[in-house]
């Protein structure tokens, strides 16, 4: 939400949304108590989400235990959905995306009655580039691959089966990792994973992760996400 936007005075309808979706919580989540600091937050992060403060900028600190994720949640989306737009939510870390994610959101719109479609995007670095896997698998989903690099060949044999480039591999492979990357492509190729490292069955060693995913100045394409 830009502050070029002109101010949105909070409507009584936006109000009334907002009160009525921290009422529903209240009856529906068990042991849930409404906290008066939890009702101030909600009430300042829909004035200045709306403009009524000026800058639509403030820093909130609150102990655990206050409920800030639906303090903040249920009034920025009573206020993008009085402005028509998409409300995006950023964290310092992934671990507060998955509980967004995994628990708040869900809750939010089982308890509160919301009524909206959220979607989770990480940085680049953590999602597989389609080139680089491509390009260590030859180009397929192989079921072997036969590599070669400085020092000697690396690998299974590579009659029948695409072979990777010998220079798509800018690290030596460790015995399983040629196999693991075959794996994810066809896990890919059949809509069986994602992309999203996080979500695949093993851990990567950080050189291989590096060597499968690309940077800003390397992407051929913008990852676009369709809300």
């Amino acid at each position: 939400m830009s502050d070029a936007q002109p101010a949105l005075t909070l409507s009584d309808e936006v109000k009334a949304e907002i009160r009525k979706h921290y009422e529903t919580l209240a009856t529906r989540k068990g042991g849930f108590t409404p906290r008066a600091s939890q009702r101030r937050m909600i009430a300042e992060v829909a004035k200045t989400l709306a403009g009524e403060n000026g800058a639509r900028i403030m820093a909130i600190e609150a102990p655990t235990g206050v409920g800030k994720s639906l303090a903040y949640l249920i009034p920025a989306i009573a206020v993008a959905k009085a402005r028509k737009r998409h409300l995006v939510v950023s964290t310092g870390t992934v671990a507060l995306q998955e509980q967004l994610i995994r628990k708040d959101l869900p809750d939010l719109i089982r308890d509160a009655g919301l009524n909206i479609r959220f979607h989770l995007a990480k940085g680049r670095g953590r999602y597989v580039c389609d080139r680089e896997l491509s390009a260590l698998t030859g180009g397929g989903a192989a079921t072997s691959i036969g590599l070669e690099l400085a020092g000697g060949a690396i690998g299974g044999t590579t009659s029948g089966h695409h072979t990777a480039d010998a220079g798509a591999w800018h690290i030596r492979p460790e015995p399983g990792e040629p196999e693991t990357v075959v794996q994810m492509a066809k896990a890919k190729a059949n809509d069986k994973w994602s992309g999203d490292f996080d979500d695949w069955r093993e851990t990567l060693r950080p050189a291989l992760r590096s060597q499968l995913t690309t940077t800003a100045a390397n992407c051929g394409k913008l990852r676009q996400i369709t809300l």
